[in-house]
């Protein structure tokens, strides 16, 4: 329904209201684990989940006036997708920029538990202030992204994620690292998510934009195959290394490669910025 850098203006306000669910939900996640055990939490996503079904059967309206006309056809389309460079860039942004959060919610109980000495109510808390910085990022990401343009803001924030990791690494390493500076800079990990992130959303939206749904739909499902690789990898090297040493580098591994996609998508949106012009 909107040009690129409207869109992604437009998804940044809607990823602050989707950030509000994670910002409380680890928090209200680890207090019924505390009090009534771990099956209530499952018991509370199961009334959620009913809540959110009936508001989806009554109030659902479509907005897509370019559909394919069958599942073949938009599976047919998929190629197209495929072969643009653009697609590749600002999904591995995407994929990668979330992967490290999937990397990190994996590994965070085993490093609160063992290197930091936090309860699992205490955990719940402190993720909830990661999700403030997505929650930030976004605000500001919808405040500016119209007038920078998708490219710089993909960009800006996975340099902002590496950043954050790395400062993480370096407080570890000279043995200054504490829950306050641990969860402190995951939060800039996350402001730098809420930075790019919805500018790459809606990059990936507008590579064709007749293939908008499928492209969004194939991104959506890299995200929770390569998220699921992601934290499986990670959970096996936790298993074997310094948990918190670990879960960095595993994070930052993850990063950098969405730092490369970055850089991809910052060049390849001046280069149609040019084009554009001339």
């Amino acid at each position: 329904t909107s040009e690129p850098a409207e869109a992604a203006s437009r998804i940044s306000w809607v990823a602050m209201g989707m950030a509000v669910g994670p910002m409380i939900a680890p928090m209200i996640g680890g207090v019924l684990d505390a009090s009534f055990g771990w099956r209530s939490v499952f018991w509370f996503l199961s009334g959620m989940g009913i809540v959110i079904s009936l508001i989806v059967a009554y109030d659902w309206t479509e907005t897509n006036t370019r559909k394919s006309r069958s599942f073949g056809e938009q599976f047919r389309n998929y190629p197209a997708l495929l072969a643009a460079p653009a697609f590749w860039a600002y999904s591995g942004a995407v994929v990668c920029g979330i992967g490290v959060f999937y990397i990190f919610i994996s590994g965070a109980p085993l490093v609160a538990d063992r290197a930091l000495d936090i309860t699992t109510a205490e955990l719940g808390f402190a993720i909830g202030v990661i999700t403030m910085g997505f929650f930030v990022g976004n605000g500001i990401s919808g405040r500016i992204a119209t007038s920078v343009g998708i490219g710089p803001m993909v960009l800006a924030g996975r340099v902002i994620q590496v950043t954050a990791i790395c400062l993480n690494l370096l407080m570890l390493s000279i043995g200054f690292s504490n829950p306050i500076t641990f969860f402190g800079l995951m939060a800039l990990v996350g402001f730098g998510n809420g930075i790019g992130s919805p500018s790459a959303n809606a990059g990936l939206m507008s590579v064709n934009p007749a293939l908008a749904g499928s492209a969004a739909g194939l991104a959506g499902a890299m995200i929770l195959g390569f998220g699921a690789v992601f934290t499986a990898v990670s959970a096996r090297l936790l298993e074997v290394g310094p948990p918190a040493l670990t879960l960095l580098l595993s994070m930052l591994f993850v990063a950098l490669i969405g730092l490369v996609a970055g850089i991809a998508a910052y060049r390849l949106s001046s280069t149609e910025a040019s084009a554009a012009k001339t």
